[in-house]
């Protein structure tokens, strides 16, 4: 098809160029002519064939060159002589007299110069289409790696939070046994199985519906509540709508045990915990606040293990889109709050409730 187009091409030039020169325009005489363009519909992927096999990027320079003019000079010598020879033939379909030796003198003449055009242009395509198609190959590669490499650090960030929360629980049994709260700690590993069994039958997924997160983290609150009893209350205040909200897996439970830590361990008295959860517009706000200990506020508490991992996955999975503080907001209080707000996602059901 492309050839039929640069036949049609060549004919109108020579037609406009008789134009300007006040010459007769005869496309008998023109025809013979066209035998070079026919010529090159056959040979055309020969050439993409024999271009094809060595390319710029995977080869030297000199080897590229000496390689590619060496098929050039083939295909120019097989185009010359069929070229010729078709064009004596259209001669004498035409019943015009013409002499192959000046026949092929001109096409080797204009042939030496068009047909390296001709194989430039496809060796320059053939090339450009490699260099593209290595260029795209090397972007997936690097996407395909940043990716694994980014889902292996989220899985490490998360498989880290359990030993570290099975720790502290473990020293916690091990505290009401040296007490000699047998009974309590019996209960809490009872419910430490439970809560471990949901946790494994969901280690593999990076983000959940918050409905299964506070099902999980009211496993780990009833853990506590065996160890404090009535020093700890823990309320839940979650908008209707966002039960089906995406969140991270256990991105929760390190928030209420910095509460446990920072304000129900050093308060003399009872201590509250509220974990809430709010939608405004396209984002998704949590929050577990506590009523602090008997103590001034810290000015800065310091970040362990949970919070600093949940940081750093809340990077990983949003980035600039999620944003994590922890404040004191109780005015003159001793009360925190750690809130994080990530962009608002549902699972497969999503309540349309505001």
């Amino acid at each position: 098809m492309l050839w039929l187009v640069v036949i049609c091409l060549s004919l109108a030039g020579s037609y406009f160029n008789s134009i300007l020169l006040d010459a007769p325009f005869h496309i008998r005489q023109e025809l013979p002519f066209i035998a070079r363009w026919i010529v090159w519909m056959p040979l055309t992927p020969v050439a993409m064939f024999l271009a094809q096999k060595m390319n710029y990027t995977e080869s030297k320079v000199g080897n590229f060159l000496v390689y590619h003019f060496s098929i050039y000079l083939l295909l120019c010598t097989v185009h010359v002589f069929a070229a010729s020879l078709t064009a004596k033939l259209i001669n004498e379909l035409l019943r015009q007299p013409a002499n192959y030796v000046v026949i092929l003198k001109k096409c080797a003449l204009t042939g030496i110069f068009f047909n390296f055009i001709v194989y430039s242009i496809i060796l320059l395509v053939i090339n450009g289409a490699a260099y593209y198609r290595a260029l795209q190959n090397e972007r997936i590669k690097t996407v395909t790696l940043e990716r694994s490499l980014a889902d292996s650090r989220l899985q490490f960030l998360k498989q880290q939070l359990q030993p570290h929360f099975l720790f502290n629980t473990h020293h916690s049994i091990i505290t009401l046994i040296k007490m000699g709260e047998k009974g309590k700690a019996t209960a809490m590993l009872e419910k430490l199985s439970d809560l471990m069994r949901i946790a494994l039958k969901d280690a593999e997924d990076q983000v959940v519906p918050l409905e299964k997160e506070l099902e999980t983290l009211r496993l780990y609150v009833d853990i506590q509540k065996v160890r404090f009893e009535d020093k700890m209350s823990v309320e839940y205040n979650i908008d209707t709508g966002a039960y089906h909200a995406l969140v991270p897996n256990m991105i929760l439970q390190p928030l209420v045990e910095n509460a446990i830590k920072y304000a129900v361990e050093r308060s003399a008295g009872a201590s509250n915990i509220s974990v809430n959860a709010s939608r405004t517009d396209d984002i998704l706000t949590l929050s577990v606040k506590d009523t602090g200990s008997n103590d001034k506020p810290q000015k800065e508490i310091k970040k362990g293990t949970g919070l600093s991992n949940s940081i750093e996955r809340l990077n990983k999975l949003y980035g600039a889109a999620a944003t994590f503080s922890l404040d004191a907001y109780v005015s003159g209080g001793a009360g925190m709050e750690a809130r994080i707000t990530i962009p608002l996602t549902y699972a497969t059901i999503k309540d349309t409730h505001s």
